[in-house]
């Protein structure tokens, strides 16, 4: 296994391992990250697990070499993680970078057996406050900082909860994620294909699943429609929740005001419909959909948890309500459409912050330096 150090003459060699390409905040990290690493000084590889592909030609398109090593089940089983390591071992990376649950867990284990000597993780998301740990996480626990190299946290919150001190936060391309690109005369033209009929209108971007707290948001949208008869909710994303939600929303009597648009290409042009962005998370990581919102000058209403509140400061670069609360967050979202000039204010200080603090700029940086400080 490749223990060399940087040279002039020769790119680090970084293997990122995970999961899946399905649509989601740490698989769009990624992309981002390795498109934008200097390819004179680093050759990103990805191995990935599991035939959830949706944005893999996204990274194909990019020059990433993306290779699935297939598993059967969730979880690998011991002789999936032996064989994986023997291809770790032939490939001899300098690096071995693993995100989410299955290739912090799996993969990082096959590539310590592969001798790996320096393996990173980068920690996505904070802990389900309603589940509680079991005896194989309490073992994993003990075990990952034995063979981890350096864990990253994308929020203070995170590196509190894995007491770890190297956070980087997640970044965007704020250049790309700028609301002054959106031609006004193709506005039409996107609200048609995204089914826009109403005003003001409301959207989440985000997974269907029960962190993410759509149930709270529905609610909380059928008090704001008795003041706002023509509004609209549009929601993106897909997953395990979205029958629950769909009969919600026909318990709640709404289903001529919200639109289920499953999983979305086209964010931008989705945020730059919204007169509000909703994210009313039961827990969060950091949000890299809020960020994407923020550079787009979208004013936003999300809860007062854990990663969003580094984000966001309430009153100055969005509103923060209490979660779980349909009532509050209704009337946050109220208190936004009667106020344009508040609106105004919350979207153009969210893209001050955001350039200021989570551009992709920035992100790859961090990256790079660690990199590089690893391989000294």
């Amino acid at each position: 296994m490749s223990n060399r150090p940087v040279t002039n003459h020769r790119p680090l060699f970084i293997l990122y391992l995970i999961y899946g390409f399905r649509i989601g905040g740490a698989e769009r990290h990624l992309l981002d990250l390795c498109k934008g690493l200097d390819r004179r000084k680093f050759r990103p590889e990805i191995i990935y697990f599991h035939r959830d592909e949706q944005m893999l030609s996204e990274y194909r398109r990019a020059g990433i070499s993306c290779t699935i090593f297939p598993v059967k089940g969730g979880e690998l089983t011991f002789r999936e993680i032996w064989r994986l390591s023997r291809v770790i071992r032939k490939l001899s990376p300098d690096i071995v970078h693993v995100h989410l649950f299955h290739a912090s867990r799996f993969g990082a284990l096959a590539a310590f057996l592969a001798g790996a000597r320096r393996i990173v993780r980068t920690k996505h998301n904070v802990k389900d406050p309603g589940r509680k740990p079991g005896k194989r996480d309490r073992l994993w626990r003990l075990f990952l900082p034995l063979i981890l190299t350096r864990t990253v946290a994308v929020s203070r919150a995170i590196a509190k909860q894995i007491r770890t001190p190297y956070v980087i936060y997640n970044g965007i391309d704020t250049d790309y994620f700028d609301a002054k690109l959106i031609d006004p005369t193709a506005h039409a033209a996107y609200a048609r294909e995204f089914g826009v009929h109403g005003s003001p209108v409301i959207g989440i971007a985000a997974r269907l699943t029960r962190q993410k707290g759509h149930p709270v948001l529905l609610k909380a949208f059928s008090q704001l429609v008795s003041d706002w008869p023509n509004a609209q909710l549009l929601i993106a994303g897909d997953g395990e929740e979205h029958r629950t939600l769909e009969v919600l929303t026909q318990d709640l009597n709404l289903t001529e005001r919200v639109r289920f648009l499953g999983p979305i290409r086209k964010v931008r042009e989705f945020l730059a419909l919204l007169d509000i962005f909703v994210h009313p998370s039961l827990y969060e990581g950091l949000g890299i959909a809020v960020i994407e919102a923020m550079s787009m000058a979208r004013p936003i209403v999300a809860t007062n948890v854990d990663g969003l509140a580094e984000l966001i400061t309430d009153g100055v670069e969005g509103l923060l309500v209490e979660r779980d609360n349909p009532t509050a967050l209704a009337e946050a979202m109220n208190r936004v459409l009667r106020d344009p000039a508040l609106a105004e204010q919350l979207g153009r200080q969210a893209r001050k912050r955001v350039i200021e603090n989570f551009s992709l700029k920035i992100m790859i940086s961090k990256y790079e330096e660690l990199y590089l400080d690893l391989c000294r």
